[in-house]
Formats: structure tokens, C-alpha cells, sequence
């Protein structure tokens, strides 16, 4: 973003690749020109605390940072220190108070500290994971932790310092923290329990790491100190230049380069070397530091260094610019000359089209300008956009935006070419071919100059004109793509890519052909490679790490790389390893430099010309197998699905972001990329798998990774640019997501005890319930049992009461017969009786007969009954066989039939027994055909028994009934079929 704002600004002093500085921010942009605290907050910006106030540049332009409330009191005091923590939260510390900026609210929050705020005065700040370190002159070195909320920190003394007041913070990559304080050097152990001294140092002022060579340097204020990590042994190095001055701040770079701001300039200690350099004000060189009184010191994230000045503002610059040399051939270094065309003079030297400052003659070794050429070739346009020398070496064509000129350097004259042609046309690529006919592209067409005849060729307007080396011409246009020119000199249309069905939206707009004779072709869709038969075979685009398609220049090297430049910087390609790097500013490279240009020595040295001026590098020398971090993570965004809220996880400066943890509601992940460098075979972008599932890829373009919608459990998520190859080129993430409460490790084992209880409670339910119905059953049996005798008992009373009544009744019959001297048929009837008294001794103990048997017994007392009435009478018995098989209580139909033969048979009279059965029940009906009524019938011992015994064998599904139908009476029955009944078991009473 800063580098942005600087472009066609640098320029280098003599002699080349010397430091060059900028004056970035004004001192009269500032609230107080007195710079003295930076920093660089996470979206880029710069924080400048001053001694009236706080200022932010966003790489444009320096704002006064008014706080929404004046409590705070941050608008008019002296900022004595800035930091941003691991969280992105930007802590101001003044000389009485502490501050926390709110980006949300937009204004800062005091932080409240212990004691008397007029006595604090904080002199540096730190932070760890979870805490703030804050030294101050009245309570030493404090440690602040969160309780309960952002806002409320617990502050207390740090115990391993004691009351000493550190000035100094610096992390290592052993997890310990290096304090300097008023005392010396200290080295706090990574779980800040534990401290090491440094002996040899009183007082340490300010400290840098050296995360490559593994070691701290520091400052007393007076010499410079690196310690080693591993045995903490030190070495002392003398500081020159310095006359009595103050050592402010010192800053390793990347390269092991010490810079120190002092009070006498800025000085830079090469650690390879062990020698020193100064760089102070010059008021004759305007691009030096502003002033020799340097305060603070802060590499941003881009690799530039700030340095703050005394009352001068702030000036930037980039280490190790020696690498690529930038050079600025005007004359007011506010300006920049437009480097069109690089083309080699004769001799050691180089002409330029510098644009509008017409030709520019230079000395190739040192970029030294021997002459200017101001050539005043029309009064419309005076821009030189093309420079082609004639075939004999002696002129140049110059192609500008009004035709064709003709020049001679050796009389520094010129002529127009062909003016009634190419005047009011742009000329934008000229090339002679090998028969020494010259072609020119403008912006109408193609044409062939051939001994002062033009033929024009295409009505295309091209860009680029090519000769490749078997002699054929190449066209590159902004509207139709890519041309060439047969050996009939027709033009064809080449295809960038196969099953190309989008060729005229090419946008043509450089060729070049590399050392394997490939041709490659800048597009708007960035880089084409044809091979020898002119078969496209690569592609390199967003997709293989391209950061811009639209293709300003390409150009290969005698090195196998192909160079790519486009607005956004400068890459290049080995075709040995297929590695596309990108070239940016720890290589010297300014970003956005625009390259129209280029050209080559044979020593190898690549010159690029373009809008900025002229940069210069040796290809050699720039080693990008020194970055050896191939994919890092930038940032980690989570969300809240359920509250709506979004929280980020930072991790370091380098990218390392072991495991965490997340709640059951924070499915939702967006993981950030950076630091993508790809490897062999890195055109496949980047891939990505989880829980080592398969790997899924994604275009190298897109930085994001959006998970959504995971369950709960633990997940290890692997990023690679070669997934083949994923140890050398990938990270892995590991986290997990929590559970919900209903779904957790103790819910679980609440609901095994709940479910334990509940069987338990259900099993002693079921138990009594069982022993319950088991004492039921058991007392149901007794009760039956009983129940059984007590029948039994009662069938035999009620037995026992009907056989003597039967007895009585027939013994009264003989002693009738007997006395009406009817001995005969006493006699007879005493015989009958016999037989029918010894069938009763027979089933005495039978309380359940067939209906046969009942049916046997009644008629042997009907012959009892017929011998004593005679002709009066008279006996109908009516039973089917099958029924006769049913089994029924004993002595059931004889009462009815002596009720009938009692209360019905006067003088004369039938008696009808009519046993049947009907839908599985018996019916016994007993008629008498006497002339007695109903009414005459009483209820004596046999009815009553037969009722009784009917109640206790059938319950309610046996009745009894007796009326009269048509002077007859009916006495009737009716019960259950019985198949069969163990008569020597106990009658079973049938409920309803």
C-alpha cells in the first residue's frame, strides 16, 4: 500500500545503490513534528504517536486521530509508546495513563493501573498471549491479565523483575522473552517463571531479534551486543560515528543487518562484515534522510523501514536496494522519464527512448549520461515509443505517435521517413527481417517497407512485432490475438490455447522467444508458451501464482527464466524447475513498475526500462531459494451461528497456528493463505484435505478457505501447494469443535445414570408388580381351592338332602299300595325300587353324570311311578345320541319330573321329558299334561336344590323357568355343554 504511493519517486544517487531515502510524512501533516513511537497495526496502516497527539498514515495521507470522547485525553498528550498485541488491538500508553483502542466504538478505553496516575509515567509496552506488560518509573514492570472481560485487567507487580523497569521486549523462537531494563538484560523462561541474567550490560535500552542466526542484539546506548540464544555468550561491537551521541532503537533485518537510530544518523551494521555505515543528512542530496537525529525504528510488513526523526517526520527506505539498481534520468527527481525502448549503441553504450525527453545516450557500466537528445520532430508529438537501427548500423528509426523519423547520431540530424505515409500514426513496433525489409505496426495495420514501397499487409492494429530465429514475423495485437506471417508473407491467426473459441478476445500485447527457441506470449490472460512447432504446450495464469494477467512485458535471460512483469510486480519462471517466484521488494523490486523494456549484457545483467525510469539487476543475485516458507496462514475468522457474533484468531509472524478450540455453535471457518511460493509442479494450486480424506483442489488464486456447517469433533485440516508432495510444501491445522452441553462427555454420563436409575426403578416396579400378581394367583388358587371344597360340600348337602326326600317319597308310595291291599303291585314296586336304590348306592359319589345316565335313572323311576298310577300314566323321553355324550349334574331332571307327576297327573296325564342342544348349550324341558295351573307348583327341596345346584356348577349362564302353554305346564332348563367333567374332582363354577 506505501510502496504504491512511491512509485516513479525513487531514484538512485550516485554512485548506484546507495541508500535512498523518502520523506513520507511531512512534518507539517503531523500534529507534532516530533515523532516518538510507531507502529503497524494488522489491516497495513501506520500509528504515529507524537508528543501532541496520535496520527495514523494509510499509505496516501497522514489523519489527526480525533477519539470520539475527550476523557481519554489522547488528542493533546505526549504518546510515549505504541503497541498492537496478538489480537490486533492497538494499546496506547501516555505518561499518566494507559489507553485500548475500540475500533468498534472508534475511541479508546482507559485501562485503570494501581497508584497514583500523576506518578506512572510508562516507559514501553509488550504483550503475551493473554497479558500486558507495562513498565513505568513509579511501579516498575507490571503484568496485566483479563479476569472476567476485555475491559477489566487485573494488574500486579512481575515478579521475576522485581521493582526494576524494563525498556525493552523481545520474543525468540524458543518461547522465551528477553527483557532490557534499568539494570541490564534478562531472559525470561517460556512459562515466565524463571530468569537468566546477562552479565556484562547495565543497561539495555532497546533489543532486536535475529530469528535466522538464532540471536538478540541489544544496546546500552552506547555499543551494540549480539547474544547467543543457545548459552546466552555475547559479543560487544564498538559503534563509530556516534561522537558522544545516543544509540534510540536498533532493528535486525532479514539479511543479519543491524540498523541503529542514533542521535548522529542512522547507522547500519553488516553482521558478515563487521563493517559500519552511516547515513546522515545531506542538504545537497535531496533524497537523504531528512535528519541526523533519528528517535524510532519500524519494518512493516512489506520490508521497508521507518525511521522517525526529530522534528523532521519520517522518512522510509528499503535495505539491500543494491540488488536492483533504479535510475532517474531527470533532471528534477519529483519527475520520471518514461523508458520506452533500451537499444545497444556502438561502443559501451546504451541509447534510450526516454519518451518525452527524446533520446538518452548512457554508459552501460556505471548508467552514467553522456548526452540528450532533444529532438523537436513535430509540434504535435514529440514521445519516442519505438527505436529500430537501420541494417547498415549507421541511423535509427524512430517511432513516435506522429510517424517515422530518421536519425544520424554521428551528425545528430534528422530526417522524416516516408512523411506523407506514416504522419498522424502512432508507430508502436518496428523489426527489420533477414532480407533487410522492414516491417512497422501502428495503430491502423501492419506494412512491409520494401526500397521506399509500402505494402500494406493488415488493417489490424498491432502492438508487437517479432523475428524469431527461423525467420518468420510475429504479430501481436490488442484486438485480434496472435499472427504470423507465412512464407507467402500471409497473415494466419495462431491459437493461444487448444480448442480456443475465444481467439479475438486476446489481448496481445508482448512476444519474446527464450534460449529452447519457444516463443511466449504476454496476454491479458497472462503468459502463453508455444514450442518449436508453435503448438501451445503451457499456460501460466491466477491460477499457477500469476499475480496480474494483464501482461505488461516478458523477456527470457540466458538462464532458463523467463521474466514476467506486470502492474503488480515482477515474476520469474525456471523452465529447469517450472517455479514461478515472485520478485518483490526484499529483492529491491518497487512495486508497479511498469516495464516496457528490457535488454541484456553479456555478463548477464537484465536492464528493464519502463513508466518509473530504469532499473538494473543481475539475475544471479537474486536467489529466491532463500525463501524457504512456502505456504503460511494469514488469518483465522470464526463465527457464531447462534449468537451472530464473530471473533479472529491472529497467529504469528510466521504463520504458525498450531490447534484450538472452538465452541459448538462456531461451525462456520474461514482460513486465510499467505506466503504462497510454488514449487515444481505448482501449477495445480493449492490443495487442501481433511482428517487425510482425498485432496481437494482449488485455483491459486483464491486465498480463502470458507468451512461450514461441521459437526462436533476433532478435525486436522493439511494445506499444501504440491500434493504430492505435502511434508516439504504444506501446514496442517488441527482444532476441534466442542459439543453441545446436551451432547457432551458428562451429558452423556447423566444420561447413563439417568437411564441406570430409571431401568432400576422399572426392574423394582416389574418385580413388585410380578411378586404382586404371583401372590394374587396363589391366593386366587386357595381361594378356589375353597371355593372347590365348599361346592363340593354344598352339592353333597344338597345331594344328600334330595336322595332321602326321593326315599321318603317312594317308600310313601309301597306303604300306599300295601294298604289299598295292592300287594301285587307292592311287591313290584319294592323290586323296581331295589334296582333304582342300588344305581343310586352306585353313583352316590358322582356329582356330574352324562345325560344318558341322568336319562336311565329317570326312567327307572318313571316305571316306579307308572306301576303305582298305572293306565293314568303315561311317559314320553325324547334325546338325540349326541347329546345324550354331554356330561351334567346328577339328579337334575328327576324332581322336575316328580314335580310333574305330582302337581299334573290327576286321573289321567302324559309326562314329556325333551332333552336337546342348541348353539352349544343343553335344554331340558319337562312338561306335564294336567290341568293343574302354574300357580299350583311350589318351590319345595327339589326345585330349590335344582336352582341351587344350577347357581353353584354355571353361575349365570344356567337359568330355570317354568310356565304354562295351553293348559300344559313347562318346566325348562337350559346350561352350558360339558364334554367331559372328572367326577371325582371338584365341580368348576362357570362365571359369567
Amino acid at each position: 500500500m506505501v510502496l504504491a504511493y512511491l512509485i516513479g519517486v525513487f531514484a538512485f544517487s550516485e554512485p548506484m545503490g546507495a541508500i535512498r531515502f523518502q520523506h513520507i510524512v511531512d512534518p507539517f501533516d503531523l500534529s507534532n513534528p516530533i515523532v516518538t513511537a510507531m507502529v503497524q497495526d494488522n489491516a497495513g496502516q501506520i500509528w504515529l504517536g507524537t508528543q501532541f497527539g496520535l496520527n495514523v498514515f494509510d499509505g496516501y495521507s497522514v489523519a489527526y486521530v480525533k477519539p470520539g470522547s475527550w476523557e481519554s485525553g489522547v488528542d493533546r498528550s505526549w504518546i510515549r509508546a505504541l503497541h498492537i498485541d496478538a489480537k490486533g488491538v492497538l494499546w496506547v500508553a501516555l505518561r499518566d495513563r494507559l489507553l485500548r483502542y475500540d475500533a468498534s466504538m472508534r475511541d479508546f478505553i482507559e485501562v485503570h493501573l494501581p497508584g497514583q496516575f500523576d506518578d506512572v509515567n510508562i516507559r514501553a509496552l509488550n504483550s503475551d498471549l493473554d497479558s500486558i506488560f507495562v513498565s513505568s518509573e513509579a511501579h516498575g514492570t507490571l503484568i496485566g491479565r483479563c479476569n472476567s472481560g476485555v475491559d477489566e485487567f487485573h494488574f500486579e507487580p512481575f515478579q521475576p523483575l522485581g521493582d526494576r523497569m524494563a525498556l525493552a521486549f523481545q520474543d525468540d523462537d524458543m518461547g522465551r522473552l528477553w527483557i532490557g531494563h534499568v539494570e541490564g538484560l534478562s531472559v525470561l523462561s517460556p512459562d515466565r517463571k524463571q530468569i537468566s541474567e546477562v552479565d556484562g550490560l547495565e543497561l539495555c535500552v532497546s533489543l532486536s531479534g535475529d530469528d535466522k542466526r538464532q540471536q538478540t542484539w541489544a544496546t546500552d546506548g552506547r555499543q551494540l551486543l549480539n547474544l547467543s540464544w543457545r548459552d546466552l555468550s555475547w559479543q560487544r561491537h564498538a559503534v563509530p560515528f556516534v561522537d558522544g551521541g545516543w544509540i534510540n532503537d536498533i532493528y535486525c533485518d532479514v539479511w543479519g543487518d543491524v540498523w541503529c537510530a542514533t542521535s548522529s544518523g542512522l547507522l547500519c551494521f553488516n553482521s558478515s562484515t563487521k563493517e559500519w555505515t552511516s547515513h546522515q543528512y545531506n542538504r545537497n542530496q535531496p533524497w537523504s534522510i531528512q535528519s541526523s537525529h533519528c528517535l524510532d525504528l519500524l519494518p512493516d510488513a512489506d520490508g521497508n523501514i521507518w525511521v522517525s526523526t526529530y522534528g523532521k517526520g519520517v522518512s522510509l527506505f528499503r535495505p539491500r536496494a543494491a540488488l536492483v539498481s533504479w535510475k532517474n534520468f531527470e533532471d528534477d527527481p519529483q519527475k520520471t522519464v518514461r523508458i520506452w525502448r533500451i537499444r545497444a549503441g556502438k561502443e559501451s553504450s546504451w541509447w534510450l527512448a526516454a519518451g518525452d525527453a527524446g533520446l538518452i545516450e548512457i554508459d552501460r557500466d556505471n548508467f552514467s549520461v553522456k548526452q540528450r537528445v532533444q529532438v523537436p520532430f513535430s509540434d504535435l508529438c514529440r514521445a519516442i515509443t519505438e527505436m529500430v537501427a537501420t541494417p547498415d548500423g549507421n541511423t535509427w528509426l524512430l517511432g513516435t505517435c506522429d510517424g517515422i523519423f530518421e536519425w544520424d547520431p554521428a551528425r545528430h540530424s534528422h530526417k522524416a521517413f516516408l512523411p506523407s505515409e506514416y504522419e498522424h500514426r502512432s508507430i508502436r513496433s518496428m523489426v527489420f527481417d533477414r532480407e533487410g525489409q522492414l516491417w512497422v505496426a501502428t495503430d491502423q495495420g501492419i506494412d512491409r517497407i520494401v526500397d521506399g514501397e509500402i505494402s500494406h499487409l493488415s488493417t489490424t492494429p498491432t502492438m508487437q512485432l517479432l523475428l524469431d530465429r527461423k525467420g518468420v514475423v510475429w504479430a501481436g495485437s490488442l484486438r485480434d490475438g496472435l499472427f504470423a506471417f507465412d512464407e507467402e508473407q500471409v497473415l494466419k491467426s495462431v491459437s493461444l490455447a487448444e480448442n480456443n473459441n475465444h481467439r479475438h478476445s486476446f489481448y496481445v500485447r508482448c512476444i519474446t522467444e527464450s534460449k529452447d527457441g519457444n516463443l511466449w506470449i504476454g496476454t491479458d490472460r497472462g503468459v502463453y508458451e508455444l514450442d518449436n512447432n508453435r503448438k501451445p504446450v503451457r499456460h501460466i495464469g491466477p491460477a499457477e501464482g500469476l499475480v496480474e494477467p494483464l501482461i505488461s512485458s516478458v523477456f527470457a535471460d540466458e538462464l532458463d527464466r523467463v521474466w514476467i512483469a506486470t502492474l503488480r510486480g515482477i515474476q520469474s519462471y525456471d523452465l529447469t524447475t517450472e517455479r514461478l517466484v515472485t520478485h518483490g521488494l526484499l529483492d529491491g523490486f518497487p512495486a508497479g513498475f511498469m516495464v516496457g523494456s528490457y535488454m541484456q549484457t553479456e555478463a548477464g545483467q537484465i536492464t528493464l526500462g519502463g513508466l518509473n525510469g530504469l532499473i538494473s539487476f543481475d539475475p544471479k543475485k537474486i536467489k529466491s531459494d532463500e525463501v524457504k516458507t512456502r505456504l503460511s496462514l494469514g488469518q483465522v475468522d470464526i463465527k457464531n451461528v447462534e449468537l451472530a457474533t464473530q471473533r479472529s484468531l491472529y497467529v504469528d509472524q510466521n504463520g504458525a497456528l498450531a490447534s484450538f478450540e472452538l465452541e459448538a455453535a462456531e461451525n462456520w471457518i474461514s482460513i486465510e493463505l499467505k506466503n504462497i511460493i510454488f514449487p515444481i509442479g505448482g501449477r495445480q494450486g493449492i490443495s487442501y484435505r481433511i482428517n487425510k480424506g482425498n485432496w481437494v483442489k482449488q485455483p491459486a488464486n483464491q486465498r480463502h478457505l470458507v468451512l461450514t456447517g461441521l459437526r462436533s469433533g476433532s478435525y486436522a485440516l493439511d494445506f499444501t501447494v504440491d500434493k504430492d508432495n505435502f511434508e516439504s510444501t504444506g501446514i496442517s491445522v488441527v482444532f476441534r469443535i466442542k459439543p453441545p452441553w446436551y451432547a457432551s462427555r458428562w451429558a452423556f454420563i447423566g444420561y447413563g445414570f439417568a437411564c441406570i436409575c430409571l431401568g432400576l426403578l422399572v426392574f423394582m416396579y416389574l418385580r413388585q408388580r410380578y411378586q404382586r400378581k404371583l401372590a394374587h394367583q396363589t391366593q386366587k388358587m386357595q381361594i378356589q381351592v375353597l371355593e372347590g371344597k365348599l361346592n363340593r360340600s354344598r352339592l353333597a348337602l344338597l345331594q344328600s338332602q334330595l336322595q332321602p326326600h326321593f326315599l321318603f317319597n317312594t317308600l310313601n308310595s309301597i306303604s300306599s299300595l300295601v294298604r289299598d291291599g295292592e300287594l301285587d303291585l307292592a311287591d313290584e314296586l319294592i323290586a323296581e325300587f331295589a334296582d333304582l336304590f342300588r344305581f343310586v348306592l352306585s353313583h352316590k359319589d358322582d356329582h356330574w353324570i352324562s345325560v344318558a345316565e341322568e336319562l336311565e335313572f329317570v326312567r327307572r323311576y318313571l316305571s316306579i311311578e307308572k306301576t303305582r298310577f298305572g293306565a293314568r300314566l303315561n311317559v314320553e323321553v325324547i334325546c338325540d345320541d349326541q347329546t345324550a355324550k354331554y356330561q351334567m349334574p346328577a339328579l337334575l331332571i328327576q324332581p322336575l319330573v316328580e314335580n310333574a307327576i305330582k302337581h299334573g297327573v290327576g286321573y289321567q296325564g302324559t309326562i314329556r321329558v325333551l332333552v336337546g342342544c342348541e348353539e352349544e348349550r343343553i335344554h331340558i324341558e319337562v312338561t306335564n299334561s294336567g290341568g293343574n295351573s302354574l300357580g299350583s307348583y311350589e318351590l319345595g327341596l327339589g326345585l330349590s336344590s335344582i336352582k341351587d345346584r344350577l347357581a353353584i356348577c354355571f353361575g349365570t349362564l344356567a337359568s330355570m323357568t317354568l310356565k304354562t302353554v295351553e293348559n300344559h305346564t313347562l318346566a325348562r332348563l337350559e346350561f352350558p355343554v360339558t364334554l367331559d367333567t372328572d367326577r371325582s374332582a371338584t365341580a368348576t363354577r362357570t362365571q359369567s
